[in-house]
């Protein structure tokens, strides 16, 4: 059987990472993602998807810049109503805000992880990121998760 033919409810993976969309808040000189005018992705399809699932996974959250998306909040609050774990890989910029960060774990996310290309060298992050601010704003990130 080829990987395309695999029906949700024979999954056997236990990880799952989905592209919820292809807009970002940076413009990195390192990014893979250089059309950012593809549409969101349709969640109401992924919760079709993830209740036909035979066992728990883990979601990962990903795409250029997952939190740009408004209703991530909800997007989290309903995979996980859907029985599965939840993870969200992000830049961090968005996370430099303790009341967004509050928004998020209430909403029920427990791992994050964070794109660190430049550690706390504002020096790197200016020539990779384009943007010298983003090491105090991910070192914020991390203290406010």
């Amino acid at each position: 059987m080829k990987y395309n033919e695999v029906k949700p409810e024979e999954n056997s993976f236990n990880l799952l990472m989905v592209d919820l969309t292809h807009r970002c808040n940076m413009e990195c000189a390192n990014c893979y993602l250089p059309n950012r005018d593809i549409p969101d992705m349709d969640v109401t399809k992924l919760y079709e998807f993830l209740r036909k699932l035979p066992h728990r996974i883990i979601v990962r959250l990903i795409g250029a810049e997952p939190t740009i998306r408004k209703d991530l909040p909800d997007i989290i609050r309903n995979v996980k109503k859907c029985g599965h774990q939840v993870s969200l890989t992000t830049n961090g910029l968005k996370l430099a805000s303790k009341k967004y960060v509050k928004q998020l774990k209430e909403s029920g996310l427990r791992m994050v992880l964070i794109s660190m290309n430049g550690a706390a060298d504002p020096d790197v992050y200016a020539i990779l990121d384009r943007g010298r601010e983003y090491a105090e704003m991910k070192y914020n990130a991390l203290k406010n998760a």
